[in-house]
């Protein structure tokens, strides 16, 4: 996949995520874990990815969660900020004019 957008793995890089990868499955798939890997499953609606982690406990998004266990104050200062950014929905912090420098 990295590949794609032109970034080369070594051998060592790819053997070791390979690794680390089966060593991951390995332990999800321990039986004592199958409840939540179930509950997973059943929020996942056939769709290829998994949901977000906080979907099963029965949260839609990180605002609600932040509300339900009182820290909705640091919701706003740690992660709206964060995400508006991330999310490009801000994009004056993206892009810049090279004449004005602003």
């Amino acid at each position: 996949m990295l590949e794609k957008v032109g970034i080369q793995l070594s051998d060592e890089v790819r053997v070791s995520s390979a690794q680390r990868t089966q060593e991951i499955d390995r332990i999800l798939s321990q039986p004592e874990l199958a409840p939540i890997s179930n509950n997973i499953e059943k929020f996942r609606h056939g769709k290829k990815f998994d949901p977000a982690w906080y979907v099963p406990l029965g949260e839609r998004n990180l605002r609600t969660m932040a509300r339900t266990v009182g820290k909705s104050s640091e919701y706003v200062i740690f992660y709206s900020g964060t995400s508006e950014v991330m999310h490009t929905s801000s994009y004056e912090r993206h892009v810049k004019n090279p004449d004005t420098g602003s």
